[in-house]
């Protein structure tokens, strides 16, 4: 009931800032959308019980309300599919709904994890909305032109990856059982990331395309190697090998460079000199790299949206991904964001208490 009267509203909210056509089919994408979720949700009620207990919970518990709350956004999000010409506030709203759902997405396990109320039910919930989550958002990237069409490819990758799986099934091969891999998380994290900057009405082609080409290919490279797991063939790979940490010195080095000819040239940077100057000395030094990371990448957006042919904003922009990606590596004064990467919120706690 609460949803519902939110997509009323929404309903509202789109014929009044939308021609009506245009409106009403966002409207019934994202009911359609919610009513899919309200009928997984009843499927997987007998599912509502922690491991090992028989009867099911009485009720659904906040980590669970939290995660029906992220399957809402997601389908309001899919309301702006076929939405076009968005302005003022409209535009930053598919952006902010996709980032609240991101945000729920950590916190909806953390609070499963912190309180002892974890169920296969949150689990299979959580799995189809990542999903659901990820396709809607880069249909809505491809759709508005911020990536090129190759970019879908990344939404459909979690299907593709279950359409192999049963293949294999149906021909009797083996599945054997997907063993436990940070990069698949921090590389999903990192995903989300791109995913909710490209959506802000901030960054411009072609900065996206090569932005989307640049993390793209690491996110299918983690489901390639899934599907190589399942499939019997082991690939031991993670973003933590001193391999990893070499290039990250490189790239904050490259970072180094690239500040000192800034301060050398003086070339114009049509955004505030000192916004970039900070952010890169955050990364240089490895203080919160990867979030002053994110911030370099959105102020190069900027920049290459006020000179979409400055190779000084292209030369921040590249390496504010690839430190967003890999990270500033060993001997960083303070890395938080690496273990939010990698790791999920309560683990701790919960080792501690076991």
């Amino acid at each position: 009931m609460l949803v519902g009267s939110v997509w009323l509203f929404f309903l509202v909210w789109l014929q009044q800032t939308q021609a009506v056509l245009p409106g009403l089919v966002g409207a019934l994408i994202s009911g359609a959308l919610l009513v899919w979720q309200a009928r997984m949700l009843l499927r997987f009620l007998p599912e509502n019980r922690a491991d090992g207990q028989v009867k099911v919970n009485d009720g659904l518990g906040a980590a669970n309300w939290m995660t029906i709350g992220r399957g809402a956004l997601v389908a309001f999000l899919a309301g702006f599919l076929f939405l076009s010409d968005l302005k003022g506030i409209s535009a930053w709203v598919p952006a902010l709904l996709y980032l609240a759902a991101a945000l729920l997405d950590y916190a909806d396990g953390a609070v499963a994890r912190l309180t002892h109320s974890m169920t296969r039910m949150g689990e299979l919930l959580d799995i189809e909305l990542d999903g659901l989550g990820i396709l809607t958002a880069s249909l809505l990237v491809v759709l508005n032109g911020q990536a090129p069409l190759l970019f879908v490819v990344v939404g459909m990758a979690r299907y593709l990856y279950l359409w192999g799986i049963r293949v294999r099934e149906r021909q009797g091969l083996p599945v054997f059982d997907l063993p436990p891999n940070p990069l698949r998380r921090g590389l999903a994290g990192l995903q989300m990331g791109l995913l909710a900057a490209l959506l802000f009405p901030v960054f411009t082609p072609p900065a996206t395309h090569i932005a989307s080409y640049l993390l793209m290919a690491p996110f299918l490279f983690s489901f390639m190697l899934d599907y190589l797991a399942v499939s019997g063939k082991r690939v031991n790979f993670d973003l933590r090998k001193p391999i990893f940490a070499w290039l990250a010195w490189i790239w904050r080095l490259g970072l180094l460079g690239l500040v000192g000819m800034l301060l050398y040239l003086q070339p114009i940077i049509p955004v505030p000199a000192w916004l970039v100057m900070v952010l890169s000395a955050l990364c240089i030094f490895g203080l919160a790299g990867r979030l002053a990371a994110f911030g370099l990448m959105l102020t190069a957006g900027f920049w290459l949206r006020a000179a979409s042919m400055d190779v000084w904003g292209w030369l921040v922009l590249v390496f504010g991904i690839l430190i967003f990606v890999n990270g500033t590596g060993r001997f960083s004064l303070w890395r938080p964001e690496d273990w939010i990467v990698y790791h999920r919120l309560g683990e701790v706690k919960l080792a501690r208490q076991d």
